[in-house]
């Protein structure tokens, strides 16, 4: 199975939506810490689209891996195994107050990751002139 060139304009699209919702997350966090009310309910159903997200970039990832070599799959990986451990964190930290202690941090980690990805993605050379075509 060939890379579909197609797909790049997708993956780019959906790395940096899952980077800003991670981002928003980070405002509904600060929000509901402050006494936001019912914001964890929506803070919760952010971090499931974000899941979804991240399930679909790197799913696109894959279908477009020979213009990344692999490196985009396998920071998609990466971060969908971090949003899957937030999640959990997520809703231990409910009852843990050492969950929360990792929950908070890695979530700026994730953040930072999720732009360095839809940012490397935007600037890839390969990625551009794929989206170019053949030179006439």
């Amino acid at each position: 199975m060939s890379s579909n060139p197609g797909l790049i304009r997708p993956f780019q699209a959906v790395a940096g939506i899952v980077a800003l919702l991670v981002f928003v997350q980070a405002i509904l966090a600060g929000q509901f810490l402050t006494g936001g009310e019912n914001l964890v309910d929506i803070h919760e159903i952010v971090g499931n689209v974000i899941f979804l997200g991240a399930a679909v970039q790197l799913a696109l990832a894959y279908l477009t891996r020979d213009f990344w070599r692999y490196r985009m799959v396998i920071w998609s990986v990466v971060i969908l195994a971090l949003v899957v451990s937030q999640i959990g964190l997520g809703y231990v930290g409910r009852e843990e107050l050492d969950a929360r202690a990792i929950h908070v941090p890695l979530g700026v980690f994730l953040f930072s990751l999720t732009s360095i990805v839809a940012m490397l993605s935007a600037m890839d050379e390969r990625a551009k002139d794929a989206l170019r075509g053949p030179a006439p």
